[in-house]
């Protein structure tokens, strides 16, 4: 019973050192809102493409991000989207089969040809699976509540080329969806040569379609979680703490002897 008592009460003390030299580091989190001056004014377009109506099976969707729309380079682990103020409704659709890739841009524009446009970074950052996407449907402009948490973190510098997002939906799902969408001639829209996307809504492999239009807004988030690291404390400090504990274990003694006191009383 003695050993019992003596482990638990070094435990104890061992939690209390544990807790005083430990922090909470904070979240690196960043958000950038593509286009920027997006944020919180709606765009005066809308589209439908890649994950709305009437886009697949078999779709495939690229669009470029500019690098001027990020000001550090970031490490993407979310993506978020919003629906069209006057179009688009709350919903919830079961995506029976995508994926989503990204990758850094660096030619002069995009091509008919998908494979040709993928930076030499390409990596699959949501695996093909299926997924669940809904939205509130609120908020004007409405909320950023499309959120799309990816298996696979891309780490994204601006100064190396623009931001290219590939879409795949297989499975064809979306319905009549409504996204809030820029176009080049939209404020402070920039897409290289002109051309904002390119996209199949029927064949993967085949050649695209481009234009300047119906690029989503979106946000590139990196939310990492705030994490416990140990303190690298000093000398005085360390003292302090160990100082602290030997003063808890005496008055534990004194109160377990008056116990004892009151015990044989």
């Amino acid at each position: 019973m003695k050993r019992s008592i003596r482990f638990s009460r070094h435990l104890g003390s061992g939690a209390i050192l544990l807790a005083i030299l430990t922090i909470t580091t904070p979240s690196n989190a960043l958000t950038f809102t593509t286009p920027p001056n997006y944020e919180n004014t709606e765009s005066s377009s809308n589209n439908s493409f890649p994950l709305g109506g009437y886009f697949g099976p078999n779709g495939r969707w690229q669009g470029i991000y500019d690098n001027s729309y990020f000001s550090s380079p970031i490490d993407i682990n979310q993506i978020r989207f919003r629906l069209d103020d006057s179009s688009g409704n709350a919903f919830s659709t079961i995506y029976s089969d995508v994926q989503f890739n990204l990758s850094t841009f660096t030619s002069s524009q995009l091509t008919r040809n998908f494979n040709n446009n993928l930076g030499a970074d390409n990596t699959t950052v949501l695996n093909r699976n299926s997924l669940t996407l809904s939205s509130s449907g609120t908020g004007s402009p409405r909320d950023f509540d499309i959120v799309v948490n990816l298996d696979n973190t891309f780490s994204y510098d601006p100064s190396n080329g623009d931001l290219l997002l590939e879409i795949y939906n297989y499975g064809g799902e979306g319905g009549g969806l409504s996204w809030d969408a820029v176009t080049t001639s939209s404020s402070g829209v920039v897409c290289p040569g002109g051309i904002c996307r390119a996209f199949n809504n029927g064949d993967v492999n085949g050649l695209a379609y481009t234009n300047g239009s119906g690029l989503p807004v979106a946000q590139f988030s990196s939310d990492a979680p705030a994490t416990a690291v140990p303190f690298d404390v000093s000398p005085t400090l360390g003292l302090l703490a160990l100082g602290g504990i030997i003063g808890v274990n005496r008055i534990r003694k004194r109160l377990a002897a008056n116990r004892l006191k009151m015990d044989d009383c």
